[in-house]
């Protein structure tokens, strides 16, 4: 995920907190208000929990990056050795063959090798609403008996917008006719009075460790005219998190984190899903996994071995192809100006080359990169990733759309491949996806060039007076233990990215990609933590003073 940064008390830049560069833009936001005041309203809604000096420090630190280069390490460019072939067409969808709706009342559990959730539902854009019904099979590989369910309604807490603060047109989720597939029972189903996001349901019997069941229900959630990962503007309808998921069971229960607007609170393990989608003719609807469109606009969406799905559906997409080592590369954008989908392609298939040669083979068949109405930089889903229209289009590929692509596509790895608890360790995914934006830079900037860069980030830190000890501020706390949304966001992406460059110069660019590459092939599809981490990494480097100090210095863990 991307925030934008204030940089001088008169002037708005948009500033990328994770590369250290700066580009402005002359873009007018859809509303007709300039993107800086819009950009104003949601710094000024972390400035009340924040060190304001510090931002203001930072921001004009990060100017320096474009301007200074000097000696150091970095990893060896990777050539993008598989040009990308390129289509440009409209984004109305090729025509398929429909589907018929799951069953939600077969009374038998299909046999599962993991979670499957599917699903037969409606996008109704006059009614800002999307809904239907749902079978879930559970596989409980937890190794604990489940007393209840736990399921997140993240859509029911955007009755406020969590940007402003101000209220917004969102309404509660409705949820009904949650039956146990099984047995026909129908259950009960409780909405916490303090998190309107946890739905509790009370089960008869305990659903046992090793045990798979199935459940249906229905729902409707309300799509807020905000522009936000969970919104809808300017006819362009962004649904993630959108329908009811199931939350992660550990030994202490059912983890249930507050929701965050400059971060992620999401947790969930990976999954299968087979949707049906009704959604208007002239839509265009852009998914995690595949999507083929049917007669009368009813789409099929089919993602297997995901954490959840997002979807982003309009009217005005035009497409702009390619592919790369046989991933196929599908840009959406809404700008007139055809320039947004070659920089797009251009970095998407750049960063995966480089992604695939540091870190591992990109596990899905294609990759969506999808231009749309979002406050933050840009926000990251298995296959997809949404993009702001606020970004510029400079062809350079060290201009914010591209760094910020480059970011986003690298949470494939880190967040999608390899899961983490994003509340409680964010660093394992925000850390890694903002190191990966120096493996993309390293495509087309000499190594001391990114070298300076890295230490540029190190300097701001000890200009800012952030501690760097990890009684103080190490890097691996859950969001609750941060003072403020600056010293999170500060710690997760500038200590954290940090933190891995120099683990990289220490072990050395053989040793680390050895271990950051299996470290990915081991908990693929799985949950990774902050000791799984550090165990990787003294595999890989034994008896490695300097990189034990520096495991010291950032992180409070087992070594």
């Amino acid at each position: 995920m991307f925030v934008y940064r204030f940089v001088s008390d008169s002037i708005l830049l948009r500033v990328k907190i994770m590369s250290g560069f700066t580009e402005q833009s002359k873009t007018t936001a859809s509303n007709g208000a300039a993107p800086e005041e819009t950009i104003m309203k949601r710094l000024l809604s972390v400035a009340r929990g924040a060190h304001w000096n510090r931002m203001l420090m930072a921001s004009l630190l990060s100017l320096t990056f474009l301007l200074t280069a000097c000696g150091g390490n970095q990893p060896k460019p990777t050539a993008a050795t598989t040009k990308a072939t390129t289509e440009v067409t409209d984004a109305s969808g090729a025509e398929g063959s429909d589907t018929t709706a799951p069953d939600a009342t077969a009374g038998t559990v299909a046999d599962v090798d993991r979670n499957l959730y599917e699903m037969d539902l409606t996008l109704d854009p006059e009614n800002k609403s999307i809904g239907g019904t749902v079978t879930v099979t559970i596989v409980n590989d937890s190794g604990f008996d489940w007393p209840d369910l736990c399921f997140r309604d993240y859509p029911s807490l955007f009755l406020i917008d969590p940007n402003t603060g101000e209220e917004s047109d969102g309404k509660i989720s409705e949820i009904s006719s949650l039956t146990d597939v099984a047995t026909g029972e129908v259950l009960a189903i409780e909405r916490s009075e303090k998190d309107a996001t946890i739905i509790t349901v009370p089960l008869s019997e305990p659903f046992k460790a090793g045990e798979t069941r199935a459940y249906s229900f229905t729902f409707t959630s309300y799509i807020p005219t905000i522009g936000d990962r969970f919104g809808n503007s300017e006819g362009v309808f962004n649904l993630s998190n959108f329908y009811p998921v199931l939350a992660v069971y550990e030994e202490d229960g059912w983890v249930a984190h507050p929701y965050f607007a400059y971060g992620e609170c999401f947790y969930s393990v990976t999954a299968d899903y087979k949707v049906t989608l009704a959604a208007p003719e002239d839509m265009t609807v852009i998914s995690s996994g595949e999507e083929t469109k049917g007669d009368g606009g009813t789409w099929t969406i089919e993602a297997d071995l995901v954490r959840d799905i997002a979807i982003v559906a309009g009217s005005n997409f035009t497409l702009k192809t390619g592919e790369v080592g046989g991933v196929a590369v599908n840009c959406y954008y809404l700008t007139e100006d055809a320039t947004w989908g070659d920089i797009a392609l251009a970095a998407a298939t750049a960063s995966i080359t480089s992604f695939e040669s540091s870190f591992g083979e990109y596990p899905y068949p294609e990759v969506d990169v999808v231009q749309t109405y979002l406050t933050a930089g840009g926000m990251e889903y298995p296959s997809l990733i949404m993009i702001t229209t606020y970004l510029g289009t400079s062809p350079d590929p060290d201009g914010s759309l591209s760094v910020v692509i480059a970011h986003e596509l690298a949470h494939q790895w880190f967040y999608g491949m390899v899961g983490n608890d994003q509340y409680g360790e964010a660093w394992l995914d925000e850390s890694l996806a903002s190191y990966a934006e120096f493996v993309y830079m390293s495509t087309y900037l000499e190594p001391s060039v990114v070298a300076e860069r890295a230490q540029q980030v190190e300097d701001s830190m000890k200009t800012e007076g952030m501690p760097l000890t990890k009684e103080d501020f190490h890097l691996n706390a859950p969001y609750n233990e941060f003072e403020g949304d600056f010293d999170y966001i500060y710690s997760a992406y500038y200590c954290g990215k940090v933190f891995i460059y120099r683990l990289w110069q220490q072990m050395g660019a053989e040793s680390f990609d050895a271990m950051i590459q299996e470290y990915v092939a081991t908990y693929t599809h799985e949950v990774a933590t902050t000791q799984d981490f550090v165990d990787m990494v003294q595999k890989h480097a034994p008896d490695n003073a300097e990189v034990d100090a520096l495991l010291d210095l950032y992180l409070d863990a087992k070594f």
